[in-house]
């Protein structure tokens, strides 16, 4: 499915809510990223990635192993 413009997007992802009431806010980032870029060693350490079993690629987390204060 191809959309216009993010408008649509963003209007038809407002209308989303569950049966207990929950709803969606849309936020669009315009920022433009370099590609590329890799994770240092120091950062994997303490940020160790968990990939997904379902296109690994793109769905990924990161799960915090240290508290920063």
């Amino acid at each position: 499915m191809f959309f216009d413009s993010y408008d649509i997007v963003k209007e038809l992802a407002e209308k989303t809510t569950t049966k207990t009431g929950l709803s969606v806010i849309v936020n669009f980032n315009d920022k433009e990223y370099k590609t590329g870029k890799k994770a240092s060693n120091e950062f994997l350490e303490q940020m160790p990635v968990e990939f997904d079993d379902f296109i690994p690629k793109w769905n990924y987390s990161f799960k915090i192993t240290t508290v920063i204060t």
